[in-house]
């Protein structure tokens, strides 16, 4: 298989790690096959409504510090059971599956990466029975990483404040003390 344009979305909730993801995906993809990076905004919802920005190496060079996922992400987008109200304000449920993939299409795409939990990549799956080439990486919880390093307790605790810090900045979400 051919890589020469590749696309990657972040889905589910934001945890640290997810720009590291971002970076080695882009970086390889740039620098081992000479692709060019696509990254959808807000997960499954960018792909739903075609929200996306070119990635580059240089683009992606200094994202490692921040926390969370410089693309955004949301774990409300389903593309085959999206959820919106109506103008009356009745909760509908709409499939907006072929119209992803209609996107993912028009953009002339390889390959779909897909970055997050159990939900994320089940969608992922989803569009995989569907004909589109998905890779999925599984993402792990901050929670659980910091039960991992109790032991060196400062080190990690100042980054998990940063992060959570950017990830409200970006977010725009009050955080206690800001």
């Amino acid at each position: 298989m051919s890589l020469k344009r590749v696309e990657i979305l972040t889905g589910g909730g934001d945890c640290s790690g997810l720009n590291a993801v971002i970076r080695a995906v882009t970086r390889s993809a740039i620098i081992s096959y000479g692709a060019e990076v696509i990254g959808v905004e807000e997960g499954f919802e960018g792909l739903i409504f075609n929200r996306h920005r070119k990635l580059t190496v240089a683009g992606t060079r200094d994202i490692l510090p921040l926390g969370g996922t410089v693309l955004g992400t949301t774990n409300k987008g389903d593309p085959f059971e999206y959820r919106q109200f109506s103008k009356d304000g009745q909760l509908t449920t709409q499939d907006y599956s072929q119209q992803s993939v209609e996107n993912f299409k028009r953009l002339d795409l390889d390959c779909l990466f897909v970055v997050g939990g159990d939900g994320t990549l089940q969608l992922g799956y989803k569009f995989f029975e569907r004909g589109l080439p998905v890779i999925g990486i599984p993402k792990q919880s901050i929670t659980i990483w910091w039960a991992r390093t109790i032991p060196s307790v400062t080190r990690p605790l100042c980054r998990w404040l940063v992060m959570r810090w950017t990830d409200c900045k970006r977010l725009e979400r009050a955080t206690i003390g800001s």
